[in-house]
């Protein structure tokens, strides 16, 4: 992305840092999402029951994504704005650690609750 818009000390910079923050936070993160939920799934052992969390949990956890991203954006747009390339990753992958786990909860919520389960296909029933 960088290479695509580049952030560069002059006028355009502040544009060019919203629209990173913009395409990261609104277009990237829905894929990411998705991502995580059909990773987690199969290296869970619950990719039969992906399809029904997809349908149930996605949605929701796209909405909790863009709200989080909402909170985060002035952080991170001080970060593309302000911060080097070599620091921006650095301070993207903190606010990755919020955003992550706020995710990996949506994508869990509604799986069974590990010390009822009896096999590993329990852990991927909703209650």
């Amino acid at each position: 992305l960088e290479y695509m818009i580049p952030i560069e000390e002059g006028d355009g910079s502040s544009f060019a840092a919203l629209l990173h923050v913009l395409i990261n936070d609104f277009f990237l993160d829905a894929i990411f999402v998705a991502i995580l939920f059909v990773s987690t799934a199969v290296l869970e052992g619950c990719a039969h029951d992906l399809r029904r969390q997809m349908a149930n949990d996605y949605l929701p956890a796209v909405k909790a994504s863009i709200i989080s991203s909402v909170g985060l954006f002035p952080i991170e747009f001080l970060c593309f704005r302000f911060l080097p390339l070599d620091f921006r990753v650095l301070s993207m992958n903190f606010i990755d650690i919020i955003w992550g786990a706020m995710i990996s909860y949506m994508a869990h919520r509604s799986r069974g609750k590990a010390p009822t389960m009896t096999t590993p296909q329990d852990a991927c029933k909703a209650d």
